[in-house]
């Protein structure tokens, strides 16, 4: 919510001193660019979730680095599958 509002008053600041085409300009490029970093953050999360890794980690990562989280998710290593030191049956 704080966000909104942050961005809804630097919006109409911007609006003051720019010509109202060049606001709709403007605004489509931001709007373009947010829809780009969520779809990016959908992605990771059900590619992650398919390979078994951490879903929510990957989806934040998407949100935050956009589609240069993409080929990075690919790489993910499944969660539970870490090689455990476990020296019990040894003797």
């Amino acid at each position: 919510m704080l966000v909104h509002v942050v961005f809804y008053h630097a919006m109409c600041a911007i609006k003051l001193y720019l010509d109202i085409e060049v606001f709709r300009e403007i605004e489509m490029y931001i709007a373009l660019l947010v829809l780009t970093f969520l779809i990016s953050a959908i992605l990771c999360h059900f590619i992650a979730s398919s390979r078994n890794a951490n879903a929510v980690f990957w989806g934040v990562l998407g949100a935050v680095f956009g589609p240069l989280a993409i080929p990075f998710v690919f790489f993910s290593k499944p969660t539970g599958t870490e090689l455990k030191n476990d020296n019990s049956d040894r003797w």
